[in-house]
């Protein structure tokens, strides 16, 4: 049998659901290269025998008691309790348990939110800081959810062009339902939003009537000082839906992830809250997130007294490591990048920075310079809905062993030069460009 891909769902011909698979048949076809390509936490920092084994060991209950744990459970998760601890603890969220939904990762709790919020009625839009992680792209446009970017700058998501694309939403008819945003050591560039914009962000939401989507993948992994408050914590009026995730704190194995909704929803004279609106979508979606990864989730977090900063002391040291190591490497493999046209950023946290470069960079770049010079990194066009980041491209340091990394960036630097090199050769001459 035979199948039409136009009989198919819209969304499977989209470039942003190849994305992936194209970075990974790269990688596999060149495993000599080095890769700067996956934003993952590396492997040593897991100790995933200690902490799977030291589940079961912290488990009191009986056999037949903890046979019961293992069937079919709430949708809405069985440790929300201990996660509103962890949230109060670590980032000074006050949540109520019952506002918090266990996810299979925080990729489901970016579906849940994007299926929940599609109206077509009231013609809802999700407003999406760009770049963004194309994970919240990829689950609105699966949920047929209309999505709309809005620039940012060195300092995250730019609050003129949100108010500007509010506007235009609203002069076309539509509603913005909801803004997606990483404030902190955003994937994919590694900016981090400013305490006054924050501020700022939850005026609009309050005076414009939106949710925020604030999506914390990195907020722990913080590098230079205090780390910020998140949004959520300076939630007044109930705007931010908070994603959290254990994928990098833990290991991405894992997956359990989390997100805290208490916004009120009405129901004629009834009243529910979001949460329990999006643990009914999610019964029909996974049912449940698994119990065992759960229970793994919460012997953890009794272990460290319901904190994991602690716990993650030595990774963000390593992490850190690796950053410093990065911005070393380019400073010496490339002492003439201004007069290359070429600059990065310096990412206060989190796994990555971005590269600006003079030429437009493409997937057979991209596989130049991973057959050529063993070197793996990634198109930060990838990151946008429609245009841009062209001349842009992201390297993850997280993945890197640290005594790698300065002889990939010196292949990097190499790739860098004979582009230019190349790409200035085949140039039209001042004389050419005249007629």
């Amino acid at each position: 049998m035979r199948l039409r891909a136009s009989h198919l769902h819209a969304c499977l011909a989209d470039p942003v659901l190849d994305t992936m698979n194209f970075l990974n048949e790269v990688t596999m076809r060149f495993p000599r290269a080095i890769s700067f390509a996956p934003g993952r936490p590396l492997e040593r920092h897991f100790d995933s025998r200690r902490v799977l084994g030291e589940m079961l060991a912290s488990v009191t209950a009986t056999s037949e008691e903890l046979d019961k744990r293992m069937q079919y459970g709430p949708a809405k998760g069985i440790i929300c309790e201990a996660i509103a601890k962890m949230l109060r603890v670590d980032e000074k969220i006050e949540a109520a348990a019952e506002d918090i939904v266990i996810t299979v990762g925080c990729q489901e709790a970016m579906f849940l939110a994007a299926l929940s919020l599609r109206d077509a009625e009231r013609q809802n839009v999700l407003l999406v800081a760009e770049p963004s992680y194309v994970g919240i792209v990829g689950a609105s446009k699966m949920c047929d959810m209309p999505i709309e970017p809005v620039a940012c700058g060195p300092d995250g998501l730019s609050l003129q062009s949100l108010r500007e694309t509010i506007a235009s939403v609203a002069a076309s008819g539509k509603r913005v339902a909801a803004v997606y945003v990483c404030p902190d050591f955003s994937n994919p560039d590694g900016t981090t939003m400013p305490l006054a914009s924050r501020r700022e962000l939850l005026a609009l939401a309050h005076t414009n009537d939106f949710l925020i989507l604030e999506d914390n993948a990195y907020g722990m992994f913080a590098f230079d000082g205090e780390r910020l408050p998140t949004l959520k914590s300076q939630d007044e009026h109930g705007h931010v839906v908070y994603l959290g995730t254990f994928s990098k704190l833990i290991f991405p194995g894992i997956r359990v992830g989390f997100m805290v909704a208490g916004q009120r929803v009405e129901h004629g004279s009834k009243t529910t809250s979001l949460a329990d609106e999006l643990g009914k979508l999610k019964s029909m979606i996974t049912v449940n997130t698994p119990p065992a990864s759960q229970l793994a989730v919460l012997a953890i977090l009794e272990q460290n007294q319901y904190s994991l900063e602690n716990l993650e002391r030595a990774a963000i040291a390593s992490y850190r490591n690796n950053r410093d190591g990065l911005l070393d490497a380019l400073a010496r493999h490339l002492p003439d990048a201004a007069a290359l046209g070429i600059s990065w950023n310096r990412p206060a946290g989190g796994f990555f920075l971005t590269v600006h470069v003079p030429f437009e960079v493409t997937d057979d770049l991209l596989r130049h310079s991973a057959s050529a010079h063993e070197v793996i990194w990634v198109p930060m066009q990838y990151f946008y809905l429609r245009s841009g980041g062209e001349r842009q491209i992201r390297l993850a340091f997280s993945y890197v062993d640290h005594d790698r990394i300065d002889e990939g960036i010196a292949r990097f630097g190499t790739f860098l030069r004979e582009t230019i090199t190349a790409q200035s050769s085949t140039a039209p001459s001042d004389k050419e460009n005249l007629k």
